[in-house]
């Protein structure tokens, strides 16, 4: 993989994942408003304000309709991190559908093992075997999770599952377009956007109000 040559879209990508992981901007739909007097940041579509600064978003969609290869500028990202930025050691978690199995054959996972934590830099499982061994996974701290879900449909008890795990990135690499309202629904729902992650009814009155903007399925 790494033998591979490195083309200038590979370059572009690496560096924008990283500039994604330091990213300093309010997270979705949040403003800030605020005076020489008064520190004021405001929900565009709920009203909602506060003084405390809504934390970023910390990684984000990486999505490809052009065929390019998303996988090695992920690898590359990993690599990075893990030799010149990541002290704490925790490992990048990668999940995808059972089908697509070039993940699997990148990496030997050992998510089925209580120690599988030990020494991987990059930890594989599709799907059902995550769900099924959440109950361990849950409990421990990944440097990143990236969802790989080239159709984008991960059910809701898996977004679910993603939403609760603790992590400093989270990540979703699709050829999707992200105008479709399940995706918008997978991605707030993963990334925990507040207040949408936790009611659906409120995503629905956003896409209603911005239907323009989306494409039904």
């Amino acid at each position: 993989m790494f033998r591979d040559p490195v083309y200038p879209h590979d370059v572009e990508s690496v560096s924008w994942l990283m500039y994604r992981e330091d990213n300093k901007e309010l997270p979705p739909l949040w403003e800030n408003k605020s005076t020489e007097l008064v520190t004021k940041f405001v929900n565009q579509f709920t009203d909602e304000s506060t003084q405390q600064r809504p934390s970023p978003l910390l990684g984000g969609v990486f999505n490809d309709c052009k065929g390019l290869d998303m996988i090695k500028p992920l690898l590359y990202l990993v690599l990075i991190d893990n030799v010149f930025g990541n002290d704490d050691r925790n490992p990048t978690m990668i999940l995808y559908p059972k089908d697509e199995q070039k993940w699997r054959v990148l990496f030997y996972s050992k998510v089925k093992e209580k120690n599988f934590m030990d020494e991987n830099v990059i930890i594989t499982s599709d799907y059902d075997n995550f769900i099924q061994s959440f109950d361990y996974i849950s409990k421990e701290k990944f440097r990143r999770i990236i969802v790989a879900d080239h159709r984008m449909t991960p059910s809701v008890e898996l977004q679910q599952r993603v939403q609760a795990l603790k992590a400093d990135f989270k990540w979703i690499v699709t050829v999707k377009p992200i105008r479709f309202p399940s995706v918008v629904n997978s991605i707030f729902r993963m990334f925990n956007v507040e207040p949408f992650c936790s009611d659906d009814s409120l995503l629905q009155q956003y896409i209603d109000q911005h239907s323009t903007a989306f494409e039904k399925v």
